[in-house]
């Protein structure tokens, strides 16, 4: 980039950032988000067990195709692969090819692989695999983000066996049971659902005002329910922020109703009271700086680099691309 550009950006930042806060509603939001704000300080539980998800993916088009290559993986708090998952039981699940494939059909093989190694966590044995049975089974993002995407729609047919083989393993779990219940958790999110019943026009995601709060203090905001999915897939979101310590990041968590209905207010009440902080507690003890160590070892695990697909492009003899940018370079 030219540096006439970063210049331009410099002298003209706080009028771009402004732009984040100029909305007339975003007091209004920002008092909601604190409004909601329960302070809590989560008290560490050693005896937690988790196993964490997440995947990875990589690609690089040529004259027209698409190299991809996707991945997730399963692995315990002390970065053991989780036997009995993935391909072969080795606590990876992955897919590659060549094909016709845009950026969105890649990430949605992803997801496909994710989905596949959630509904395997849910239902491996774990005492026959010599593993402790998982309290939580944390995977990293968000179920509403999987729910919006195509391969819930349909839009790509090869995602529809384990769409329905995922929605029938989970629908045989309560909200509240314990062990293996999953754990979304976004460290970014663009949603803008957790307002909707305040009458405004937020530009920015739920996790922004959460975030513009003037309060540091670790807690967890009120949970509330998204009653769209629970029409679409039998499923309702419950959603609510939380920051495990004073100063750390506030992060996006999702649990799963899998009722088939919306839970009352005295339900949502009771699963505050018996569900949320017991989780805040058990997280606090795995968490480096706010976010679960285990699914940081989930994605370093998962993470498919630049320097990983470069080995697999001299493998099959790609890196000569006719026609390349090295002309330009």
């Amino acid at each position: 980039m030219n540096n006439k550009i970063l210049q331009d950006i410099v002298q003209n930042k706080d009028l771009l950032l402004g732009t984040l806060r100029d909305d007339i509603d975003y007091p209004k939001l920002v008092q909601a988000a604190r409004d909601s704000w329960k302070d809590y300080e989560p008290i560490p539980d050693s005896s937690t067990k988790t196993v964490a998800i997440d995947g990875g993916m990589n690609f690089k088009p040529f004259q027209g195709m698409t190299l991809y290559v996707v991945d997730s993986v399963a692995v315990t708090p002390t970065n053991h692969m989780v036997n009995g998952i993935g391909k072969h039981g080795s606590g990876m699940d992955w897919d590659y090819d060549i094909n016709t494939y845009n950026k969105e059909h890649v990430q949605s093989k992803m997801m496909i692989s994710e989905m596949k190694s959630l509904t395997q966590a849910l239902t491996v044995d774990y005492v026959d695999k010599g593993l402790a049975i998982p309290d939580h089974i944390l995977v990293d993002g968000s179920f509403a983000s999987w729910s919006e995407s195509g391969v819930f729609k349909g839009a790509y047919p090869e995602a529809q066996e384990a769409k329905a083989i995922f929605l029938t393993t989970i629908r045989q779990r309560h909200l509240l049971t314990v062990p293996k219940m999953p754990v979304f958790i976004s460290k970014s999110s663009d949603s803008p659902f957790y307002f909707k019943n305040i009458k405004t026009e937020n530009k920015m995601g739920d996790i922004f005002y959460f975030n513009e709060m003037n309060h540091r203090e670790a807690g967890y905001s009120a949970v509330k329910e998204n009653s769209n999915y629970l029409k679409k897939s039998r499923i309702g979101i419950i959603t609510f922020f939380a920051r495990l310590k004073k100063d750390l990041p506030i992060y996006k968590y999702e649990l799963l109703n899998t009722s088939g209905t919306l839970l009352t207010k005295e339900q949502l009440k009771e699963l505050e009271e018996k569900f949320i902080r017991k989780l805040l507690d058990r997280l606090v003890y795995l968490s480096v700086k706010g976010y679960p160590y285990c699914l940081n070892l989930a994605h370093q695990n998962a993470k498919i680099s630049d320097p990983d697909l470069r080995k697999v492009i001299r493998v099959l003899r790609m890196e000569r691309e006719p026609g390349s940018r090295e002309a330009v370079e």
